[in-house]
């Protein structure tokens, strides 16, 4: 007996040496009913409450829990939140979120259990409006970019910076610019604007202007990396470091992402750009890999990395980066029988497939440290010559991320749960 348990943790030793990582399923899950379309948001408060905020039935409801899974309490409030132009949390707990006008605006303070809703803009003059394009994190505050309109027309682009009392604290515009269109960030806390007439503006976290250029056509901007712009080449996914002014630094040659899905910086501004290695449409159903790639500030490959299970319908849904050099990601995607799954077909073939959702720390070298999966669903379909329908619903699983938040070395998720006995069920789990 002892001998087999010897070999026994032998054979887990080299597992791990050679893999890098053992899979991790969820400290704790907890149920809810909840409308998935609606506002379903994980974060975690600076006593290290996990918090879940939701809508049942009309209004935020607040679940609270500790480290063990156990819901202490629950708060309801009686107001509808509109998230469409940005939801932010606060290390404190609280939230804001914005839709595209200033009495959309709200802020929770998820302890004292109030709210506001409507922000005060003293920038705004009679007869003006301020059409809200987007929003972003600001020293603990929120930060409203667009454009400032008189009948409907743009006037002047400004960002608005609203406090946590609903108050404008600052405001930042530029003469002759009518619109913001979009703001680019870093975690360093300088931005990039794209203005209406595609001219890109780089800015310090207090707002002082580094360079501005034009966009050139046939690029768009995907990130900053320490006040450098980035572009993307769409005629061949290749990616671009350029200064303030937008000359070019260095151009890197994707040679492993196809259909680039998304991009990110991390604080010493290395850039991860992510997405399929080769496009594939859901009737083609043949699998694919989640791809993440590491550039360097000098535009050399750090790593390439590479999820473990072939896939497809691949969604990228979450990514973090650690100050020690460790990058978390998260994704999700169906593998199985899907060969056999194409469209035009006149015979009935089932075909089973597996949905399933991951999340991967990935080192700064390159090795996959942690692979935490989610309960998977595993679901039948059939051939039917022009559309793919279900037959069979095997098991009950996670079958859509609805929201990821990275807390510390943690990760909280909320999922949509299919096969359960009630479509609106989705369940908040704790790595």
């Amino acid at each position: 007996m002892k001998t087999s348990i010897y070999r026994s943790t032998i054979v887990l030793v080299l597992a791990f040496l050679l893999t890098g990582c053992l899979t991790q399923k969820p400290k704790w899950m907890v149920e809810f009913l909840s409308d998935p379309d609606a506002f379903n948001h994980t974060f975690a408060n600076d006593s290290d409450m996990i918090l879940y905020a939701h809508e049942l039935e009309g209004d935020l409801t607040i679940e609270h829990f500790d480290t063990n899974g156990a819901n202490t309490h629950t708060t309801s409030l009686q107001v509808t939140l509109d998230q469409s132009k940005g939801f932010i949390a606060l290390p404190n707990g609280n939230f804001f979120t914005s839709g595209s006008t200033p009495d959309t605006i709200s802020y929770v303070d998820t302890a004292a259990e109030t709210f506001w809703q409507g922000a005060s803009i003293s920038s705004l003059q009679d007869a003006e409006t301020f059409d809200i394009a987007g929003t972003y994190s600001y020293q603990g505050m929120i930060a409203l970019y667009g454009a400032i309109q008189t009948d409907s027309n743009d006037t002047k682009g400004i960002i608005v910076i609203i406090d946590e009392l609903g108050n404008e604290s600052s405001s930042f515009s530029i003469d002759g610019v009518t619109r913001f269109s979009s703001v680019t960030t870093e975690p360093g806390g300088n931005i990039a604007i794209q203005t209406s007439t595609d001219q890109i503006i780089t800015l310090s976290d207090a707002f002082v202007e580094l360079g501005r250029f034009a966009l050139p056509s046939g690029k768009s901007l995907i990130a900053l990396s320490l006040d450098h712009p980035v572009l993307l080449v769409s005629s061949g996914a290749d990616i671009q470091r350029v200064d303030a002014n937008g000359i070019v630094e260095w151009t890197y040659d994707n040679p492993d992402i196809s259909s680039l899905k998304g991009q990110s910086t991390d604080l010493s501004g290395n850039i991860v750009i992510w997405g399929d290695k080769a496009s594939y449409n859901v009737f083609n159903m043949k699998t694919d890999l989640a791809t993440y790639d590491k550039i360097t500030v000098n535009g050399a490959r750090q790593w390439l990395f590479q999820s473990e299970d072939k896939m497809n319908v691949i969604k990228y849904v979450g990514i973090d980066h650690r100050s020690n050099g460790d990058t978390t990601v998260s994704y999700q995607g169906w593998r199985g029988e899907l060969a056999g799954l194409l469209i035009g077909g006149s015979t009935a073939t089932p075909v089973r497939v597996t949905r399933m959702i991951q999340h991967d720390t990935i080192s700064a070298l390159g090795n996959r440290a942690t692979h935490r999966v989610e309960p998977t669903r595993t679901e039948v379909y059939a051939q039917c010559g022009f559309l793919c329908i279900g037959i069979t619903s095997e098991t009950e699983g996670h079958c859509e991320s609805l929201d990821v938040a990275y807390i510390n070395k943690n990760i909280a998720t909320v999922s949509k749960i299919c096969g359960a006995v009630n479509d609106d069920t989705v369940k908040v789990s704790y790595f």
